[in-house]
Formats: C-alpha cells, sequence, structure tokens
C-alpha cells in the first residue's frame, strides 16, 4: 500500500483517523503504532519481526534510561538499533 493509492486514501487512512479522534487521548499514541505496522506489514510483511523487535529495544531503552538516567544506557540502546539496522541492509542485499 503507498501513500498514494486508493486503498490508503479512501480506506485506511479514514479508518485510522477516525479511530484516532474518537479514542481517549490515552490510546491514540496506541492506535499510531498499531496503524503504522498495519500499513507496514501489508506493505512488506517479512520486517514486521524486524519492527516489533526495534520498538521493545527502544520502550526497555527508554525505562531504562528513565529509571537510572545514564547516557552509556542511551549509548547502547543506539549501537543495537544501528546494529540491527546495519544487520538488516547486510541480510536484504542480494549476493553476487
Amino acid at each position: 500500500m503507498l501513500f498514494t493509492s486508493i486503498s490508503f486514501l479512501y480506506y485506511f487512512l479514514p479508518i485510522v483517523l477516525i479511530t484516532y479522534f474518537v479514542l481517549p487521548k490515552k490510546l491514540r499514541n496506541t492506535v499510531l503504532c498499531v496503524a503504522s505496522l498495519i500499513f507496514y506489514f501489508y506493505g512488506e510483511p517479512k520486517y514486521i519481526i524486524l519492527m516489533l523487535a526495534e520498538i521493545l529495544i527502544a520502550y526497555i531503552v527508554a525505562l531504562l534510561i528513565n529509571k537510572h538516567k545514564s547516557k552509556s544506557i542511551l549509548v547502547l540502546g543506539i549501537v543495537i538499533h544501528v546494529g540491527l539496522l546495519l544487520s538488516l541492509i547486510h541480510i536484504s542485499e542480494p549476493t553476487r
């Protein structure tokens, strides 16, 4: 699904926007997170596990930073994310 496709503009986007504005403010970020996962899953389902892992790692790192107030945890989180992205680039390149 592309941002300019009919299915996105006439079905997906209105459903997400209506759901977003109908629900209480506490649930709005959850709606956007789930909607973005659905959008990306529709486009390329093989990367959904990577996206879920990235979200979980970012959440855990954020909790640890908030608890310990340590910049080393931030650096570790950045290194983990960059490492995952570089491994994705390496895995997704066609072999020669």
